[in-house]
């Protein structure tokens, strides 16, 4: 019974705030997939092209879309698991939690959005 209740409570109550915004629509779904293919950015800037990569949402997962702003999971960067949260604060350093250092070392995440759009066209 205990068990029971911990998985009720963690698939209601925490997950759901870890898990913020919305679902991505098909659209942004195949928009993501064709990033994700393009494996870590970071990665291919350093000559290691193909690194398995993960999405990370440069605005995060909750802004929405208006006017120009096309929503949030269009604006995604394919990062390996150790740029986007599991590195350091040295080589390799990792978005979460250094966005400073890991701009400083790899450009803005702006920078790196425009190479991943045009990579993509």
């Amino acid at each position: 019974e205990a068990n029971r209740t911990f998985w009720w409570w963690y698939k209601k109550l925490f997950l759901p705030r870890l898990m913020k915004g919305r679902n991505p629509n098909k659209a942004e779904k195949e928009h993501m997939s064709k990033v994700q293919q393009l494996g870590c950015i970071v990665c291919m800037n350093l000559g290691y092209p193909g690194s398995p990569a993960e999405i990370h949402h440069v605005y995060g997962k909750t802004k929405q879309a208006k006017k120009n702003f096309k929503g949030t999971h269009f604006y995604v960067l394919p990062l390996c698991p150790s740029h986007h949260r599991y590195g350091g604060y040295e080589e390799p350093i990792s978005r979460h939690p250094y966005k400073a250092r890991f701009e400083k070392a790899y450009g803005s995440e702006q920078e790196l959005l425009e190479q991943v759009t045009k990579l993509i066209k």
